[in-house]
């Protein structure tokens, strides 16, 4: 049991003094030491509990009295070094899933008998100690700090693992590098560099299942916990920018697994979360310490963070955006001391209110590790794994590329981040490994169907990042592919390229740094090769290009998007009434047009070289759901069209709806018009649209916001005759006066409906003067086309567009992570053209 509760009246006074503390600065609170601040602050408190026991006391004790400090089993005392943070209440609520408890309990049998334990702690920056004034000061070493002060023994062992930017992948695929076979105690902290929410048969949460399996299976049988940390100033959602109490949305995902697994599920969230929308002392996360000014000091909305100042830290949980204080860690490590403590107490005889019921049952079937959980999620053993120091030794041949350390100035080699890094185009590193499933075997031929699978791990950011060819040049062969060093998202992060070999003893592959931007442009060229890892079974690692990990049919190519505009019939979409895009299952993925590069080959798939940009004619994956609104697409070799060297991505972007719209009704844009020497009338609802035509090559422009005039000014123009045909769009009301301007026997066309999806026109111009009405859908029609058709249709916009006969008219940029106020920008009247979507 915890023995660390406090008694409402000393709270209360603690409370009242810790606030007139940190209002004057100057009355005996002016240390020089943070940590030596913070243990004042605790010093008086406990002094505080001390007087009142003693007062109890002198008064003959009471039901009320305050139980010494500390955790205590029966028979033996687990002690914190510290003065306790957390009540038992609080330890309760962190304790979110326990389960059984029984691989704890045969540590807990270990302990007690006097022997020493084997106890690792993998995580990211949290457990790597960021946040925390020292290493001394992490929530690890002041876990092993306490355990050690209660079970002393000189041959106990403790590791912290912590990797600062790190998810699980390459835990999940390197855990008998990183943990020794017979540990007995694992703690797991990844729950703020997992993905927020995917569903469970993701890469990421397959991969993190079988990190959970692997440890169990090792033969320890160790104990495994996961440890959900919890960031307020990342918790945003539903309307608010900070401390949402359901985010992240990844812990209750993981706790799944703690319930089906029967692992303990430990939440600083629960734990912490009433006291710090109180503003407990010690707990309260309006302001963060940034000592040093290290730490990110923005919230998720972008706006600074108070700073508390050094008289005022006592009093608050975070160091930064992320990370927790001193008190924060120590906290977090009172978190893990109570479920030891409750281990060691249920094997001294505790939990006496269940003696009525059964232990537990011994049915075979109910014994040994159960299946997984996710359908299909097999053990996926690794073959090869050379991270940290042993990668260094993967590179044989370099040029450009140097072994260094990411942050030089970290106290360890883990935290350190070495690897090859180039920031120079044109910069090669040249690695060697053995591909074999067997190493034993004789060397597989290079034919040999039997691929391995390779994950390079390297590092991806947003500032100074760039890309790099990956190709096999001697005894193995392997698709060429690019690596990806660039995204937007606020962070560096270590992530996974993966690529297929065929199987040989001496595979050799080649990095080259290359002059083209990734996914996000950026002003640098530098590539970080960290780690490399062979399997011949498809480990699932956390990647940014998830589909990648599979390009499974014959003839399909993955497509890395990196551009796409927002037309009306994206927002029909959304809407679910454009019969082009019928998802199959939800959620689904808007978006029909846009430009991207080929980054992977599937089998029986040449047409395109990796890296070449390509276009839809149009995707085949959108009609089902899968629309370009995303980073990847996997889509039909025989779908996609070559983009010419001169055509630029904003052009290419738009090269499907509009243009090939044109060409199928053959007037439509103003110098696809003008270039077949067809005059041209165009109404625009401003005037400042009416010059940009103008200058564009416009034979008669009309400004008209609702039509009217319209009538009497084509009549001029014409001459009386009326216009020969109305390609019309906007639909509604206005539909009526735009038919009224054709000549007798004249046709109007419709393709699309930017007012509704009505539109209404008078009678007498159909019944007597023979004005055609119909309409022109893009998707029947190249539907419709023979293939051949169709290369010729698509072939012949994107001459056009490299000619500079179309120039499509591109608008405002959002990134692809603001889609909604993208969405809302493309509804506006004068927006310039189309929004683009980017990264």
């Amino acid at each position: 049991m915890l023995d660390s509760a406090r008694s409402s009246p000393a709270s209360a006074n603690t409370l009242r003094r810790a606030k007139s503390d940190a209002a004057d600065a100057g009355a005996g609170l002016r240390l020089q030491s943070v940590r030596t601040l913070a243990l004042a602050f605790l010093e008086r408190e406990a002094a505080l509990r001390l007087q009142q026991q003693q007062q109890q006391q002198q008064q003959g004790g009471s039901a009320g009295a305050v139980p010494p400090l500390g955790l205590v089993s029966n028979a033996t005392h687990l002690r914190l070094p510290w003065e306790p943070l957390l009540t038992r209440d609080e330890l309760l609520r962190g304790m979110a899933f326990y389960g059984t408890g029984r691989r704890l309990q045969r540590m807990a049998r270990k302990l007690l008998d006097g022997q020493p334990v084997k106890i690792a702690t993998l995580g990211g920056s949290i457990t790597k100690g960021s946040g925390a004034s020292g290493p001394e000061a992490s929530y690890p070493a002041r876990f092993f700090e306490a355990l050690n002060a209660s079970f002393p023994h000189r041959d106990h062992v403790f590791l912290n693992k912590g990797v600062g930017a790190t998810s699980s992948g390459i835990f999940a695929a390197c855990i008998k590098q990183m943990v020794p076979a017979d540990v007995d105690f694992v703690v797991l902290e990844f729950t703020l560099n997992e993905h927020p929410d995917e569903p469970f048969t993701d890469p990421q949460r397959q991969g993190y299942e079988q990190l959970v399996r692997k440890l169990l299976q090792l033969p320890g049988s160790p104990a495994v916990a996961q440890l959900h940390s919890y960031a307020w100033w990342r918790a945003e959602g539903d309307g608010v920018d900070e401390g949402l109490f359901y985010a992240p949305t990844a812990e209750s995902q993981l706790t799944t697994l703690s319930q089906y697994y029967d692992v303990p599920s430990l939440s600083v969230r629960s734990a912490v979360y009433p006291l710090m929308r109180a503003g407990v002392p010690g707990f309260r996360p309006d302001k963060i310490w940034l000592l040093g000014g290290k730490g990110n000091k923005l919230s998720a909305s972008g706006e600074p963070i108070p700073r508390a100042a050094p008289e005022e830290r006592p009093l608050f949980f975070y160091a930064d955006r992320t990370h927790p204080n001193d008190l924060g860690h120590r906290a977090v490590a009172e978190l893990l001391v109570a479920s030891v403590a409750r281990a060691v107490e249920e094997v001294q005889g505790g939990g006496s209110l269940l003696a009525a019921w059964q232990p537990g049952r011994q049915e075979p079937l109910l014994q040994g590790m159960p299946p997984p959980m996710v359908p299909g999620n097999a053990d996926a053993p690794t073959t090869l794994c050379a991270i940290q120091e042993d990668f260094k030794a993967v590179v044989v041949e370099a040029s450009g590329f140097v072994y260094a350390p990411e942050r030089p100035k970290e106290d360890t080699f883990v935290g350190q981040k070495w690897g090859w890094t180039a920031k120079k185009a044109g910069s090669t590193a040249e690695l060697l490994f053995d591909s074999r499933a067997d190493a034993s075997s004789s060397d597989a031929s290079p034919d040999d169907k039997a691929r391995a699978t390779v994950y390079l791990s390297h590092l991806k950011g947003y500032k100074r990042m760039g890309t790099a060819w990956v190709e096999c040049v001697e005894g193995c062969e392997c698709e060429r592919s690019v690596l990806d060093g660039t995204w937007a998202q606020q962070a560096t992060l270590m992530q996974i390229h993966s690529f297929k070999v065929t199987q040989h003893a001496r595979c050799r592959v080649r990095v080259t740094v290359r002059k083209e931007p990734g996914e996000v442009p950026q002003q640098g060229h530098k590539v970080t090769l960290m780690a490399l890892m062979v399997s011949h079974y498809p480990l699932r690692m956390d990647q940014n290009m998830r589909q990648a990990t599979e390009v499974a049919r014959q003839g399909q190519v993955l497509v890395r998007m990196t551009l796409r505009p927002i037309n009306p019939a994206d927002h029909f979409s959304i809407l679910g009434v454009y019969p082009g895009f019928k998802p199959k299952q939800y959620p689904a993925v808007p978006g029909l047009e846009g430009v991207g590069v080929v980054e992977v080959n599937g089998p029986g798939a040449s047409k395109f070289a990796v890296g070449q940009r390509v276009v839809g004619t149009p995707f085949d994956s959108i009609h089902g759901g899968s629309g370009t609104w995303q980073q990847y697409l996997v889509v039909s070799e025989g779908c996609l069209a070559a983009v010419p060297e001169s055509v630029s991505d904003d052009a290419a972007a738009q090269a499907w709806i509009n243009p090939v719209t044109t060409v199928g009704m053959v007037d439509e844009v103003l110098k696809l018009a003008k270039h077949r020497g067809i005059k041209t009338i165009n109404v625009v609802r401003r005037q400042e649209a009416a010059d940009e035509l103008k200058a564009l090559g416009a034979d008669e422009t009309i400004v008209s916001a609702d039509g009217e005039g319209l009538v009497e000014r084509v009549q001029e123009i014409t001459g009386g005759r009326g216009a020969f045909a109305a390609i019309e769009c906007v639909g509604g009301e206005l539909f009526a006066k735009v038919a009224a301007a054709v000549r007798s026997g004249g046709t109007c066309i419709i393709y699309g409906a930017m007012s509704g999806l009505t539109a209404t026109y008078n009678i007498p111009d159909v019944l007597f003067r023979d004005v055609v009405v119909r309409g022109f859908w893009l998707i029947p029609y190249m539907a419709g086309l023979p293939a051949a058709e169709r290369e010729r249709v698509m072939g012949t916009v994107l001459q056009l567009l490299a000619d500079g006969v179309i120039t499509p008219y591109s608008g405002e940029r959002f990134s692809l992570e603001d889609v909604v106020a993208a969405a809302k920008a493309s509804k506006a009247d004068a927006r310039g053209g189309k929004v683009l979507l980017e990264g």
